[in-house]
């Protein structure tokens, strides 16, 4: 699970939505290197990343996770004067990822390289500059803009979701627990390494990774948390390079030129749909009009002209009217999940993006739907095309949100988006800015009030202590909606890891209450598929979240008790069950969901892979093998039958899905 759970974050980082502009400069031709690792013991076993020198160090620095296995270091500067391939790992920093390398002929240079910033508490909202070597080119550095987020840093772990984070915490390079820089915008495969830049070319960060699922932004480890250990008698370090896979490790071309010649065809492209696009712009200022929209409409169904010129043309079709609508929204939705490159997204997605924006406080329904990342198919990653549609979403929605605020918000309080739409709202609203998020939480309706509760507690664990007693709140609810809100929130408190012992409390008796209620109205006619279900959809997610955080110890101590009576209390039944032969038991969903975590419960910490009896008391894994000595007629009866399986497996240590 570890294994698959990393290679779909290597797939993440490795994203990019930004072009390449080249950017030479006096300072970057000495300073900042080209660094191939090949020999590694893992996959990929050739790799390509940044390093750079720093004013004072002797040595490059660089990302850890590069070159920890390799058996073969070569460094080169942009001129090709500066080529060592005696480069060895010195000093290493585990926990924020980052090595330093050296070689003979470094150790004889003087220790000269980028200046530090002498004040690396960079403000929210600031430029910040990434340079390296992008996609492994061959000696073309480039310099990419990024804005640093708000806030500026946030702890590395509340960004990744369960297993991603379980995967980090056994790796421990980087550590999930430290803060990182955010980084508006993600960082490019081969930026491993690279000098992050403030607007003076002062160092203040290593780049590091990125994330584009969510929202699109990448993160750096600011130079200042780095502390040096020497690689001599370093356990860890050892322990680290036999660990696979990898990290966020980007393989390089074998022929540098090919690499050279890719690039300069796609920075030729920039050039070319930009004059194109300056000469549409043109066009579309002057009074003809109706000529020009002659001249759109066709572009826009023509696979044969480039993507940012069809985009244009859409957006200047919305724009005068030509679709409207619910007709706008699925045009720009075909076409953003077509087949382009990044250099054509660049180009294309601003204006498109701002043609909807008018027009998209009345289509958020469309917007969760087209906004949607789809579930990856077991060992394949998400289509490239759809995660780059969704991306464009998200910017539709948070540009519409920044510039309609009350709007946009009066819009999320229709009940309808409490059923079955908050995750991909939930994805919508990631990293929104600070100024928004308050305006959220302050907003009266419950819904609203619940996204921003969520996105607090992504933030930091100070954040989350604050947030989590208003997703308690919420999870209390009466009408039909509500209910529907508070399953929504559960589910969202499972995927962002919200580990809560008053909330597991709270699942546990709304299992208590509705659990009868529901048992009671099985089989009866609900009448429309979404309505009047909303207690159901509660009860299902409270069990889900019960099962799922009673594997971490603080949690399985404090619902124990409870859990151990209810099942206890069920014995009454199922010692006379046999004598008795009821038509269904007592169809009691609550003890279902209290046998059922249970099953989960983990007091000592060593996970679902270890035998039952470890895991639990001996009284309570004696009450549950008695649970399930029945015959498989009588599981069946009283809905245990389900749980068998988890029952062998549990006892067995065979992992299992809780």
């Amino acid at each position: 699970m570890v294994r698959a759970a990393l290679a779909t974050f290597l797939l993440a980082v490795v994203s990019t939505s930004i072009p390449l502009h080249a950017e030479s400069n006096g300072a970057y031709d000495q300073y900042v290197y080209l660094v191939k690792a090949s020999d590694c013991q893992h996959a990929p076993r050739d790799r390509a990343l940044t390093g750079f020198r720093v004013r004072g160090l002797t040595g490059i620095v660089t990302a850890l996770h590069g070159v920890a296995d390799s058996g073969n270091i070569t460094v080169t500067s942009v001129d090709g004067k500066v080529r060592s391939a005696s480069v060895r790992i010195s000093k290493v920093d585990l926990k924020n990822d980052v090595a330093l390398l050296t070689s003979p002929e470094f150790d004889r240079a003087p220790a000269d390289g980028l200046d530090l910033a002498a004040n690396p508490n960079v403000l929210p909202n600031a430029k910040a500059y990434v340079v390296g070597y992008p996609l492994g080119t061959y000696l073309e550095p480039t310099k990419l803009p990024f804005t640093v987020g708000e806030p500026p840093r946030y702890e590395l772990g509340r960004k990744l979701d369960v297993q991603l984070r379980e995967a980090l915490q056994q790796r421990k390079s980087p550590d999930p627990s430290i803060n990182v820089l955010f980084l508006i915008g993600p960082i490019h495969p081969g930026h491993s390494g690279a000098p992050v830049l403030d607007s003076s070319s002062r160092v203040i960060a290593i780049a590091n990774g990125s994330i584009r699922l969510a929202a699109g932004y990448g993160w750096a480890i600011p130079f200042q948390a780095v502390t040096w250990r020497t690689i001599q008698g370093n356990l860890d370090f050892q322990t680290l390079k036999s660990r696979a896979p990898n990290i966020a490790l980007f393989s390089f071309d074998e022929n540098p030129h090919v690499v050279q010649e890719r690039i300069s065809l796609s920075l030729d492209a920039i050039k070319e749909d930009t004059s194109r696009i300056l000469k549409l712009q043109t066009l579309a200022a002057s009074k003809d009009r109706l000529q020009i929209l002659r001249d759109y409409v066709p572009r826009i169904g023509d696979n044969t002209v480039r993507f940012g010129e069809r985009s244009i043309a859409l957006a200047e079709c919305i724009n005068a009217g030509v679709f409207q609508g619910s007709a706008a929204f699925e045009k720009a939705d075909e076409l953003v999940s077509q087949s382009y490159t990044l250099e054509e997204q660049r180009i294309g997605f601003p204006q498109l993006v701002a043609s909807l924006v008018p027009l998209a406080p009345k289509y958020l329904d469309f917007i969760t739907q087209a906004g949607r990342v789809p579930a990856p198919v077991p060992s394949r990653s998400i289509p490239a095309e759809r995660s780059r549609a969704s991306e464009f979403w998200w910017a539709v929605f948070q540009q519409t949100l920044a510039e309609y605020p009350e709007v946009t918000l009066a819009a999320l309080s229709d009940p309808r988006f409490a059923a079955n739409r908050y995750s991909p709202l939930d994805r919508l609203c990631a990293n929104v800015p600070e100024a928004t998020l308050a305006r959220m939480e302050a907003y009266p309706s419950r819904s609203v009030r619940g996204l921003a509760a969520i996105q607090r507690a992504t933030r930091s664990r100070e954040q989350e202590r604050d947030a989590v007693p208003v997703i308690r709140e919420l999870v209390n609810a009466d009408g039909d909606e509500d209910l529907h809100l508070a399953a929504e929130l559960l589910g969202l408190a499972k995927r962002h890891a919200i580990i809560d012992a008053p909330l597991a409390q709270k699942a546990l008796a709304i299992l208590k209450t509705d659990g009868p209620v529901v048992s009671e109205s099985l089989g009866r006619s609900i009448g429309e598929p979404d309505r009047g279900r909303g207690r159901e959809f509660r009860l299902s997610a409270a069990e889900e979240y019960l099962v799922w955080s009673v594997q971490f110890e603080q949690i399985s101590r404090t619902v124990e008790d409870p859990i151990m009576k209810a099942v206890e209390s069920y014995e009454v039944t199922l010692q006379s069950f046999e004598s008795k032969k009821p038509d269904r038991g007592n169809g009691d969903l609550y003890v279902r969901a209290c046998v059922r975590a249970l099953i989960s419960l983990n007091k000592g910490m060593y996970g679902v892979g270890t035998r039952l009896e470890k895991r639990v008391s001996f009284d309570e894994y004696v009450l549950l093998r008695r649970a399930f000595s029945h015959s498989p007629e009588t599981l069946d009866a009283i809905n245990l039958a389900h749980l068998k399986a988890k029952w062998d497996a549990a006892v067995e240590g065979s992992q299992y899905d809780p």
